[in-house]
């Protein structure tokens, strides 16, 4: 069996999984820092404090916790990323606290 491939030979399984895995990091990547963004921003414009964040998080998430709230702040170091849905869940508590009570 010929190990050498053939200059005109399709790439094979191998080097097209990491060609689209890279890509997919890629995305990813990006994606990470706009969610990272999103979390610093939100929490900076919201005032609300990382425990209430938690909180949050909490009512959908019980196993959701400070320490996940630190690696979700820094996706580049963990690979941890609040989901679409987390997300909203955290808008719309927000919103519905903020209708409930517009001083805080």
């Amino acid at each position: 069996m010929n190990i050498v491939k053939a200059a005109n030979e399709k790439p094979g399984l191998l080097e097209q999984d990491r060609a689209q895995s890279k890509k997919h990091d890629d995305k990813v990547s990006q994606k990470s820092k706009s969610v990272k963004n999103w979390l610093t921003d939100f929490h900076t414009r919201s005032k609300l404090k990382r425990s209430e964040i938690v909180e949050i998080l909490q009512i959908a998430y019980p196993g959701f916790d400070k320490g996940l709230l630190s690696k979700c702040e820094h996706p580049e170091k963990y690979g941890v990323l609040l989901t679409a849905k987390a997300r909203k869940h955290i808008l719309d508590e927000y919103e519905r606290r903020q209708k409930h009570d517009p001083q805080s």
